[in-house]
C-alpha cells in the first residue's frame, strides 16, 4: 500500500496543479474556465466520498478502490484528448469521483493489514502521501518539456499502477495471504 499510497497521491497532486495549466495551454481556456474544472473536480471529490461513507461498510474497501480507480482512468484518459469544454468539465467531474475515495480507504486499509503495528504504518502511508506530493512538480517540469499531453498523462499511468496495486492486495485478502478488511 505504502507505493500505491505514492502514485496515487502524485496523480492527484498533478490533476490538482497541472490540469488547470494544461487546460489553459492546451485547450484554450480562460482561467475562469480552468478554475471552474478544477473546482467540480474537488466538488466531485466530496461528492464522492459522501456516497463512499454510506457504501463502505457493505462492499469491501479494495472493490470500491478498484472501481473508483478505473472510473478515473478511463474519464482522464478521454478528458486529455477532448477539445469541447462541456465535455471536459463532465470528465473532470467524474474524475473527481474516481479520486474521490481513494486517499482515505487507502489509508485505512494499508494501516489495518496488519494487527501489530497499525501507528507505524500509518506513519509510512503519510510519508508516501508526501513522497508521491513532492515527487509531482519535479516529474511535471520534465514531462512538460517534451509534451503537455505527455505530461498529465502521467495522471493515468501512475492511476493505473494504483489500480494494479490495489488488485494485488485485493487478491491477497481474498485467499488469506493478508487479514481480511
Amino acid at each position: 500500500m505504502f507505493f500505491a499510497v505514492i502514485f496515487y497521491c502524485y496523480s492527484e497532486t498533478i490533476v490538482a496543479t497541472w490540469v488547470p495549466t494544461f487546460l489553459r495551454q492546451a485547450r484554450n481556456f480562460g482561467i475562469q474556465s480552468a478554475g471552474l474544472a478544477l473546482t467540480l473536480f474537488w466538488l466531485f471529490i466530496i461528492i464522492g466520498r459522501g456516497i463512499t461513507l454510506i457504501i463502505a461498510g457493505r462492499i469491501k474497501a479494495t472493490k470500491i478502490m478498484i472501481c473508483i480507480s478505473i472510473i478515473a482512468i478511463t474519464a482522464f484518459t478521454v478528458l486529455i484528448f477532448l477539445r469541447s469544454e462541456y465535455f471536459i468539465y463532465a470528465l473532470i467531474a467524474l474524475t473527481g469521483f474516481g479520486y474521490s475515495a481513494m486517499f482515505p480507504l487507502l489509508i485505512s486499509t494499508g494501516s489495518t493489514l496488519y494487527e501489530k503495528g497499525r501507528g507505524v504504518l500509518a506513519t509510512g502511508l503519510f510519508i508516501a502521501s508526501n513522497i508521491g506530493i513532492s515527487a509531482a512538480p519535479f516529474i511535471t517540469k520534465f514531462t512538460s518539456r517534451i509534451s503537455l499531453i505527455f505530461s498529465v498523462s502521467f495522471v493515468m499511468i501512475s492511476m493505473a499502477v494504483v489500480t494494479f496495486l490495489v488488485v494485488i492486495v485485493h487478491v491477497l485478502i481474498s485467499r488469506n495471504k493478508l487479514l481480511k478488511i
